[in-house]
């Protein structure tokens, strides 16, 4: 089949899952399945590969995430429960001062969106947002943008989070590597995106119509009686993140060791941090409520992996079509394959997807599995982590109505819908643009 055939399918199939998602009101987890047979059958893979494809898709994608991804969830529930986010949030914040404020609520996003998903971190921290903006008497946008801004730029950059924790599996990079350059870019992004936003913000982009008049009904909830110290909090979160670091240290020391690569394993260094939020959890929480909050905690794990393994399936099917191989052998032919050429169809590839589909995590899986192909046919000399940074770069471009986190942000703020496309997706957009520039011009230096 023809490039244009296979895109067209793929479009074909991304309407459908839209459909069957937004209007149907059909699982995500069925609606891929579905679109990634339309594709595989649409592109003559055949009926039992593709079946097969979608098997093997959902398992590879869950031999990275799925041990991962449920330690780090059980890992931010009890620091969550026991009151140990709220100790980071405020401890941070009150050591800040007013002027820095907004430069606190980004950094705690960050640090918070590392143990947990962007949604539970924001919901943590949006009664401190309302708090410090009518402290401050500035518009709420001030507090909450870069809230955002620090939560997502970590939960795309830096692991455990589904997107980053990938990155070594379609890529020649370490995930010791990826945390480094992670934290390196995702902070002066977020600073970049809230001197943007303010320059906006001062110039009349936010109005009082952006809110709602009913009152947002947010509590800001005391911390805990016997939750544990700043230091005892921020433990479970930074142990595994120096574990997993330390094998990409000891391998550029010329270190080998058997032990560091075990406790440096994705698998155990994050069972080591779960099991460090269990001693944590224990100076006020019983057995039976850290019991309840585990499992909490994979129930939603488990709803977070079946769509992420869905997406996986989707990606992989599309991977089965050969596209990446037709795009690379298009490109050549064309004499496009330049360096701003492969980043500009990484970009534009998770910008189509994220647009129409609203998962960013689909978005970055499938471009990072079309443009894996796509470096590996031309064989070019591109650092891949620029490649890597333009897929993002296109997941954070124009969050909308069809993404969840679209409306945990606009509902929990208070905001109408024109005021969370004027904040969340706003904000999204500008780091969408930086993270873009960041790799054009590092594939240009590195």
């Amino acid at each position: 089949m023809s490039i244009g055939s296979i895109i067209l399918w793929i479009a074909i199939a991304t309407a459908v899952i839209l459909l069957l998602i937004v209007k149907l009101k059909v699982n995500p987890t069925i609606a891929l399945t579905i679109g990634a047979i339309i594709v595989g059958v649409a592109c003559k893979i055949g009926l039992v590969n593709t079946a097969t494809t979608i098997g093997t898709g959902f398992g590879n994608l869950m031999t990275s995430l799925g041990l991962p991804v449920g330690f780090g969830v059980i890992l931010g529930e009890l620091l969550s429960v026991s009151g140990g986010c709220r100790v980071i949030a405020s401890t941070i914040i009150r050591k800040a001062g007013p002027k820095m404020v907004p430069f606190a609520m980004a950094l705690t996003g960050f640090i918070l969106s590392v143990p947990v998903f962007f949604d539970v971190a924001f919901i943590i921290l949006v009664p401190l947002c309302i708090e410090f903006s009518r402290e401050l008497k500035k518009p709420l946008p001030t507090t909450v943008v870069p809230t955002i801004a620090g939560t997502m730029a970590a939960h795309f950059l830096v692991p455990p989070t589904p997107v980053p924790l990938l990155i070594p599996d379609y890529f020649p990079i370490s995930m010791g590597m990826v945390i480094i350059l992670g934290i390196v870019i995702g902070i002066p992004v977020t600073i970049g995106v809230m001197k943007v936003y303010d320059f906006l913000i001062n110039r009349g982009w936010w109005t009082a119509s952006c809110v709602r008049e009913e009152k947002v009904n947010v509590e800001n909830e005391e911390i805990k009686e016997n939750a544990p110290s700043f230091a005892a909090a921020m433990l479970p979160i930074i142990l595994p993140v120096i574990l997993l670091i330390l094998s990409t240290v000891s391998s550029a020391m010329g270190i080998e060791s058997e032990i560091i690569g075990f406790i440096s394993n994705k698998n155990v260094a994050m069972m080591l941090g779960a099991i460090a939020a269990y001693i944590i959890a224990r100076k006020n929480m019983t057995g039976a409520e850290m019991e309840a909050a585990a499992n909490k905690a994979m129930a939603d794990a488990g709803v977070v992996l079946l769509v992420t393994g869905a997406g996986g399936s989707f990606a992989a099917v599309i991977g089965a079509t050969g596209l990446s191989k037709m795009l690379a052998d298009a490109m050549a032919s064309a004499g496009a394959v330049s360096n701003l050429a492969i980043l500009g169809v990484a970009y534009a590839i998770s910008f189509i997807f994220i647009v129409s589909l609203g998962s960013g995590t689909t978005a970055s899986i499938t471009s990072m599995t079309i443009m894996s192909g796509v470096l590996a046919a031309t064989g070019s000399g591109i650092n891949p982590y620029c490649v890597v940074l333009a897929c993002i770069a296109g997941t954070m471009s124009l969050h909308h109505f069809n993404d969840s986190g679209f409306w945990v942000v606009t509902n929990m703020s208070g905001f109408t819908p024109t005021g969370g496309l004027k904040t969340y997706t706003t904000a999204l957009t500008i780091m969408s643009v930086f993270l873009f520039t960041i790799a054009v011009v590092g594939s240009f230096i590195f």
